[in-house]
């Protein structure tokens, strides 16, 4: 049987009735957050004890928001042509690289750097798909612009999330006290690699799958959607903060990775409760919450700077777990309505572009903060200003 006709008998036997629609999108992303929440928190701390500088830290992550930024057009086209679903086996597979990069720098330093690009390799072909997938994904009523049900559907995968997110860092850091690096990094790779595979068995057609680089350009300057990029770059600034700059924090302070995945936990059981309830209401009126929202979780970093009990940690991430669905889940249904109004794979581009520009620039700015002996404080003051910019974005 050659290749064609085994996968068109593969699917056509496995595809029908379970894995339609969103189902293989929501698989995928359950595998791939088991494998992120096992390390995503820990990640800045290893590159932190590997270099054994702040500063080199947030080069490190420039590196890798740069190899985004770079490839995201190139990448577009690729998925465009070999398709949505081996795009996200390639994603997973890429990760597994970034892993063996990363392990592998042990004994060469070197391979640190080309470690970072792959990672943004991998995340390109992980994200433009899951956003593709999910814009493009709505059902012929949802798609004649009757019903746009994005607030329940952005709701579901972060319910999904909120679920593994829970127990899954509390594993991992365990798995590091008893095992290190290598065993929690392996048992990751195993978790990401596999994650793209539930893509295979889903029907989905993808239609209108057009990107073009000078009216991907066009688009940045849009003056309809230049509040939504100026939102992306200040999250992408934000993200840098609560992503990087946390862990390391926790880390020098607690010195333990169970309670480092403890209070990672924090808060995303209670997100899960508010969430069931969240999604069905952005729908029609969740931006009255979001503005209020933002400015919680900007005064909630400002204050993190000054906590130093486990305690008070612990609450302090609990708080932002649960009012960032607030600012997020509205956010990212925006965003989607907005796609489905625009060529959606060139819209996506945009979206990463902005996104990891802003984290390309906090970066080499917090790099050069802490290389210059900043207080720990201000960093959490960028955070906040950043994230108060995100009010900007609102709802056409």
């Amino acid at each position: 049987m050659s290749l064609y006709n085994w996968e068109h008998h593969w699917r056509r036997r496995f595809t029908n009735p379970v894995f339609s629609g969103l189902t293989g999108l929501y698989w995928t992303n359950a595998i791939r957050d088991i494998g992120l929440a096992l390390v995503n928190i820990f990640i800045p701390i290893y590159l932190y004890r590997q270099f054994g500088n702040i500063s080199m830290v947030f080069i490190f992550f420039a590196a890798y928001h740069l190899s985004v930024f770079l490839s995201a057009y190139p990448v577009a086209r690729v998925i465009r042509r070999i398709g949505l679903d081996y795009s996200g086996v390639l994603g997973g597979l890429l990760k597994v690289g970034f892993f063996g990069l990363l392990l592998a720098s042990k004994i060469n330093p070197w391979l640190i750097w080309p470690a970072a690009w792959i990672w943004g390799l991998g995340v390109l072909f992980t994200w433009l798909v899951h956003h593709y997938y999910l814009a493009a994904g709505s059902s012929p009523r949802e798609a004649g612009g009757k019903v746009n049900l994005f607030g329940q559907k952005v709701a579901t995968i972060n319910l999904i999330d909120r679920w593994l997110l829970t127990l899954v860092p509390i594993a991992g850091g365990m798995m590091l006290d008893w095992g290190g690096f290598q065993l929690t990094f392996l048992v990751a790779a195993v978790f990401l690699g596999i994650s793209g595979l539930p893509l295979l068995l889903d029907k989905f057609d993808k239609t209108n799958m057009q990107v073009d680089f000078r009216d991907t350009l066009k688009g940045v300057v849009d003056p309809t959607t230049r509040r939504i990029w100026l939102a992306l770059f200040a999250a992408g600034v934000t993200t840098e903060v609560v992503s990087i700059v946390w862990p390391i924090y926790l880390f020098l302070l607690i010195k333990n990775y169970t309670v480092i995945g403890m209070i990672q936990a924090g808060g995303l059981l209670f997100a899960s409760v508010a969430l069931v309830w969240l999604g069905r209401k952005v729908d029609r009126h969740g931006w009255r919450w979001q503005k209020p929202a933002i400015f919680v979780n900007a005064a909630n970093l400002l204050f993190r700077g000054v906590v130093i009990s486990g305690m008070g940690l612990f609450l302090m991430e609990s708080l932002y777990q649960l009012v960032s669905l607030f600012v997020w889940v509205p956010f990212d249904a925006n965003v989607y309505e907005l796609a489905v109004r625009d060529r959606r794979l060139e819209f996506f581009v945009r979206r990463e572009w902005m996104l990891h520009l802003g984290g390309l620039i906090s970066s080499l700015v917090l790099a050069l903060g802490f290389a210059l002996g900043a207080p720990w404080q201000w960093m959490f003051v960028f955070g906040a200003v950043s994230l108060s910019m995100v009010a900007i974005a609102k709802k056409d």
